[in-house]
């Protein structure tokens, strides 16, 4: 699919593509499947870089993770994966759900997000979330309740309230874990990290976590959609 003497995406040619592990002095991931390299995107890369940077120069301290959201398998493909409306009504409700639990701070949210998909039948989407640390210093449980859903006041239940109600769900509704939290790609554990404007490897750490979203590889070019972007564009 890809070649090194391609210095442009095959489908986009607007498009650069980056075969090394690092970038602008930071460490990237690249994807390695069956032998064969999957580029990363640089006009993807550019602006991860830039918000985690902002990020770090916008509070003192920064709380970040990444998460994948996921229509449920139940739910038919429909005109709903066609765009990206639920997810910009997704950023909409959890704005909301962040402003409620910042007071009396200001609310503060910054995100990278990429829409995927492969082979199934719907699109997935990755987030890099970041946060003020002095507001949301964990996840919290991310077992939904006695009754199935997800009420508490943690910030996975936050989340997990957002996705349901941007789907056209009921905010209660028991419909499983429809969100799951990324890992450190070497540990296999949850990935979250807080980061300061001058701690430079936790800001290397978060940009190569975050260079996951920029893989070439499973970005659907074909659905003439939008399929990367930012807090800040």
């Amino acid at each position: 699919m890809f070649d090194r003497t391609y210095a442009r995406h095959t489908q986009n040619d607007k498009l650069r593509l980056h075969f090394d592990d690092l970038y602008q002095g930071f460490d990237v991931q690249q994807k390695i499947y069956k032998g064969k390299l999957y580029p990363l995107i640089e006009n993807y890369l550019d602006p991860t870089i830039n918000e985690i940077l902002s990020a770090t120069r916008n509070r003192p301290r920064t709380f970040i993770f990444r998460a994948d959201l996921k229509f449920p398998e139940f739910m038919a493909p429909c005109a709903m994966h066609d765009n990206n409306k639920v997810l910009t009504q997704f950023i909409r409700f959890f704005k909301y759900e962040i402003k409620k639990a910042s007071a009396p701070y200001r609310m503060s949210l910054q995100y990278i997000w990429a829409r995927e998909q492969e082979t199934s039948e719907k699109p997935h989407y990755h987030l890099v979330i970041m946060l003020n640390k002095d507001v949301f210093d964990s996840l919290g449980c991310q077992s939904p309740d006695e009754y199935g859903s997800y009420t508490r006041d943690n910030l996975f239940h936050r989340m997990m309230r957002s996705w349901l109600k941007a789907m056209g769900f009921h905010h209660e509704a028991p419909l499983g874990q429809l969100i799951s939290l990324g890992e450190n790609p070497v540990t296999k554990q949850v990935w979250t990290s807080v980061l300061s404007e001058h701690d430079w490897y936790a800001i290397n750490e978060a940009v190569y976590i975050a260079s996951y979203l920029c893989k070439a590889y499973t970005k659907p070019f074909a659905q003439g959609i939008r399929l990367f972007g930012t807090s800040e564009g």
